[in-house]
């Protein structure tokens, strides 16, 4: 099963993700969290935030979470997908394993 939690930056994507961790830990289902910016950090932040980096780091995250997810590992991700383009690939690639999030807020307030 994979819970991906896409929105931007400050709305609270890894704050729901860590709550889910942790509901699911106290009814003993494993789950691996993935943070957008920690995956980043894998790659010792090699990518910046242009459109083509950003692209580039969600098909990375997208391929990791196939690996992962061949593997029968349970993910919770929380990592903004840049456009419509990656969301419809991953609903493609994990069909009915996916639960899908997208967070929106105001940001004039964040």
């Amino acid at each position: 099963m994979i819970i991906w939690i896409t929105g931007i930056s400050g709305v609270g994507n890894t704050s729901l993700a860590k709550f889910c961790l942790n509901f699911f830990k106290k009814k003993r289902i494993s789950f691996v969290h993935i943070d957008g910016d920690d995956f980043r950090k894998m790659f010792e932040n090699d990518l910046g935030y242009s459109l083509k980096d950003r692209d580039k780091n969600a098909r990375r995250l997208i391929k990791f979470a196939e690996f992962l997810n061949f593997n029968k590992i349970n993910l919770i991700i929380s990592a903004n997908l840049t456009s419509l383009k990656y969301r419809l690939i991953i609903r493609k690639k994990f069909k009915k394993k996916l639960f899908q999030i997208h967070m929106e807020a105001d940001t004039k307030n964040i």
